[in-house]
């Protein structure tokens, strides 16, 4: 029996190890210092869009600037653009990243004295809304020192890692760039049913969750509670920016330049005051916290709304094969796109491209109701000339309202 025993634990140590051993060479979230092996361990195909490798470079090299956001940014604001000439640069924009996970970042790297001089922080209405979940591969626990050594024993890492190994088996190795942008290339799968189908898809997204999200279908920017200690999205935006003072980085906070349709979604969900509403907070944050800090405000930046730039013309549904040059789907635009917010934010000349006159509003508290106003005129501009896309908004809009199931008892504080 004891001999048994033996067996059985040199058994699983061994097995355990193997586990180990191969999860530390294939490093399939590339956050350990292995040996890179063509045909094997080369490519990192899921290290772009996984939160362990965002969050934990950052730690382990903190940049000079960063950029935060959402996916929005992860594939359109490029760390390669000349603004950021000499800077080591991180994109550490992630899929539906919420705004405590942005604060979280720039926390931890406070907490380790590592200030980076730049921040551009792309922001979305949605992630504001108190209803609006975590995506499910959020954890606090990214930010542990210990995380890669727990990754390690991690059968979701042992699956990541068979995953890799094959990819590299049966293709031709790439390396790919560690600096945290999502390459154009991946979408290409996505792009093979035709941009007016991906435009579609993802509107009917966000009439039927994003806007009001399953399963108590509300929107709200605060939330009352009794006891009064609740933490919203714009509480954990005010941390951020207030963190951003104290480090004395540069923040330039913008609103992404998400196609008008995107917008016309919003409308068609009766949350067009609201999303005001929530540009004037945005604003007064970002004000109030430079008072506090004594320190001239962040730079906050509109590029929603209506422009030369949001209202690119949209291929038919029956043509598959044309592509826009500055977006994707409504909700995700691309580097061509990125690069004119670049050039806008930071007063950038490229001989390589014009901005629009009419593509970026700096705001203050001073000019925000004018500019709202604005804003509003252009989208009455906008359903007369594209009557189509507005019917096809409208649409969606009736048919995610017959199918939709919310419970009706409120989430308890």
């Amino acid at each position: 029996m004891k001999k048994y025993f033996v067996q059985l634990i040199f058994f699983t140590t061994t097995i355990l190890a193997l586990f180990v051993a191969f999860n530390w060479i294939i490093d399939p979230y590339w956050i350990n210092n292995t040996p890179k092996i063509k045909y094997l361990n080369l490519s990192k195909p899921a290290a772009g869009d996984s939160r362990p490798f965002e969050i934990i470079s950052i730690l382990q090299k903190p940049p000079q600037a960063l950029i935060l956001g959402t996916s929005r940014e992860d594939s359109g604001i490029d760390p390669k653009h000349p603004v950021f000439h000499g800077q080591s640069v991180f994109n550490a924009a992630i899929p539906a990243q919420p705004l405590i996970e942005s604060k979280e970042i720039l926390l931890n790297l406070a907490e380790h004295n590592k200030f980076p001089r730049q921040i551009v922080f792309g922001l979305y209405f949605e992630n504001a809304n108190v209803f609006y979940g975590f995506p499910a591969d959020y954890t606090k626990d990214n930010f542990n020192e210990s995380r890669p050594f727990k990754l390690l024993f991690s059968l979701s890492t042992l699956k990541l890692s068979a995953k890799t190994a094959v990819t590299n088996l049966v293709k031709e190795s790439t390396i790919p760039i560690k600096d945290g942008f999502r390459s154009p290339d991946k979408w290409a799968d996505q792009l093979q049913v035709g941009q007016h189908k991906m435009f579609k898809d993802s509107e009917r997204n966000y009439l039927f969750y994003s806007h009001f999200p399953l399963p108590f279908c509300k929107s709200a920017l605060t939330v009352e509670t009794e006891n009064g200690n609740s933490t919203t999205p714009m509480q954990e935006l005010r941390d951020a920016v207030s963190i951003a003072y104290r480090m004395k980085s540069d923040m330039r906070l913008f609103i992404g330049p998400s196609h008008a349709r995107q917008w016309e979604t919003i409308y068609a969900s009766g949350l067009w005051v609201q999303f005001e509403d929530w540009k004037h907070m945005v604003v007064k944050i970002v004000e109030s916290e430079a008072e506090k800090a004594n320190a001239t405000p962040f730079q906050v930046w509109d590029f929603s709304g209506y422009n030369s730039v949001t209202e690119e013309d949209v291929p038919s549904l029956k043509d598959i094969n044309k592509r826009m040059h500055y977006y994707y789907d409504s909700s995700h635009y691309t580097p061509a796109a990125g690069d004119l917010v670049l050039d806008r934010i930071f007063n950038f000349k490229s001989p390589e491209r014009i901005i629009p006159n009419d593509f970026g509003a700096l705001l203050t508290s001073h000019n925000i109701d004018s500019h709202l106003n604005s804003i509003r005129v252009s989208r009455e501009k906008y359903r007369q000339s594209h009557p189509e896309d507005v019917s096809e908004i409208e649409a969606l809009a009736s048919d995610v309202a017959k199918v939709k199931r919310c419970k009706t008892q409120s989430p308890q504080s």
